[in-house]
């Protein structure tokens, strides 16, 4: 009985984390109240204030969002225009400033030589 108690509250923490990450707070502060409060900590995680400069700067710190220059609101990075002022993004920046998509560009590997298929040879018995 005790661990499924100690398993349960563990539970309540883990889902705690990420909720109070999620609102821009410490996610290691929401997985103490969530591991010390069960249900209450976790209620106590979805009705915390939003921080949303700290959203801002987590989204900027990753290439995929950027400032729009008129607005100054944050917007992925391969928007063509701003959904905030509907401002033409492509006319500001350049076509080349924008990524086409979310993963890094790698170079494709060169294919490797093809060798031929080893043929199987099977001995006729004798007769």
């Amino acid at each position: 009985m005790d661990v499924a108690i100690v398993i349960g509250w563990t539970g309540f923490a883990m889902w705690a984390a990420p909720v109070s990450w999620s609102r821009g707070q410490s996610a290691l502060v929401g997985g103490v109240i969530g591991l010390f409060l069960g249900p209450i900590g976790v209620t106590i995680c979805y009705l915390m204030s939003t921080d949303h400069e700290e959203l801002d700067r987590r989204r900027l710190i990753s290439r995929f969002f950027k400032r729009c220059p008129r607005c100054a609101e944050v917007v992925r990075a391969q928007a063509l225009k701003c959904p905030h002022c509907l401002t033409e993004l492509a006319e500001l920046h350049g076509p080349e400033e924008r990524p086409r998509t979310n993963r890094p560009l790698q170079p494709t590997p060169a294919e490797p030589e093809r060798m031929p298929a080893p043929r199987l040879v099977i001995p006729k018995p004798d007769a």
